[in-house]
């Protein structure tokens, strides 16, 4: 909600993750086919090999398509290719979730429940209760001024009291 607190770590926004746990599923699956076939592949080089041998051959004088290398190279390839796609769906998957960066505030809220959002769309927009921005006009001629205590009405100073750091812009 507009003008809500929360906490570091705290979620904030979570999205239907069910898409994405079947894309997961999916990559998974692709990644057991390639490596599946590439097991196969092997093998089979492993017998084509075998089979140059025995005609009397010697392996260095083999052509890479009788020892399947290229097919072998083609088949890893599709295997990196499965991984990458496994963990690009495992990170969607994590992303279902949106966490706070840092406690804050929520200064506007973007969406509401049961809205469809797209990559990119904004949310909310948050700022943080850690710090405050204040801008302070000032003459150069009452810089002089701004060394003022906080207990300067006869109150008692009480816990911690926050940082202040002034910064300026001359000429």
């Amino acid at each position: 909600a507009n003008g809500g607190f929360f906490e570091a770590g705290e979620a904030l926004v979570t999205i239907d993750a069910r898409d994405y746990e079947l894309a997961v599923t999916q990559a998974q699956a692709r990644l057991a086919e390639a490596k599946t076939r590439l097991t196969r592949e092997q093998a089979e080089s492993a017998v084509a090999r075998k089979e140059w041998l025995a005609l009397g051959k010697k392996i260095e004088e083999a052509n890479p398509l009788v020892l399947r290398v290229p097919q072998i190279a083609e088949i890893e390839a599709a295997v990196s290719s499965a991984q990458a796609s496994r963990e690009q769906a495992e990170r969607d998957l994590e992303r279902c979730v949106i966490k706070a960066p840092f406690a804050g505030r929520i200064w506007e809220k973007k969406v509401d429940a049961g809205q469809y959002v797209a990559k990119g769309t904004m949310l909310a927009r948050l700022y943080a209760v850690d710090y405050a921005e204040i801008k302070l006009p000032l003459p150069t001629d009452d810089l002089a001024f701004l060394d003022v205590p906080y207990a300067f009405r006869g109150e008692k100073e009480t816990g911690p009291q926050p940082t202040v750091k002034l910064i300026a812009d001359f000429a």
